[in-house]
């Protein structure tokens, strides 16, 4: 998996050698560049995975965000809202399926939240208003993680210290200078 490919070329070469992009649309709009590359790597023929890009360039890793964003971004790069749609732009067999032999990652919402109401259309409440905050419970590959909102494996204080320690390595290692310009 790619990210950033950005010519017609690079898309050709990425599909002639089986790979796929990392579409990465919140740095995309943050940087001003590749408004059409969901489209045009769609129309290529391209393997597309949804990519946050890290918290350096996209300030947060919310995937759902990053679907919104996405779609936004290819349909104001086509005007057409049409262009990018659902599980099947990943290119994964038996993506989308709860059943034996299928992928296990699984993701439970909550679907009395503020963000799912009112549900004029479903698909377009889970991409537009859809937060973290939706989440009720995540399983991956068959083990609870998530439950009733709440990270069960991970020690968030953990978490932040060591983050800040690779933040505060990341800058001293840059020279003292930005990682980004805003």
């Amino acid at each position: 998996m790619l990210a950033h490919a950005a010519t017609d070329r690079d898309l050709t070469i990425i599909r002639e050698h089986g790979a796929g992009i990392a579409h990465c649309a919140k740095t995309y709009l943050k940087f001003g560049a590749l408004p059409d590359i969901l489209p045009r790597a769609l129309a290529a023929g391209v393997t597309v995975g949804l990519g946050t890009d890290g918290p350096a360039s996209n300030n947060t890793l919310n995937i759902f965000e990053t679907a919104r964003d996405a779609a936004l971004l290819a349909k104001c790069a086509r005007g057409d809202p049409s262009v990018a749609r659902g599980g099947e732009v990943l290119g994964l067999p038996g993506y989308g399926r709860v059943e034996e032999g299928s992928l296990a990652d699984l993701v439970l919402l909550d679907p009395r939240h503020p963000a799912l109401v009112p549900e004029h259309d479903l698909f377009a409440n889970l991409l537009y208003s859809l937060g973290e905050r939706s989440v009720h419970t995540v399983i991956v590959d068959g083990k609870v993680v998530v439950r009733e909102g709440r990270l069960l494996t991970i020690d968030l204080e953990d978490l932040r210290r060591r983050a800040g320690e690779i933040a505060s390595r990341l800058v001293r290692a840059a020279g003292q200078a930005p990682i980004q310009s805003y």
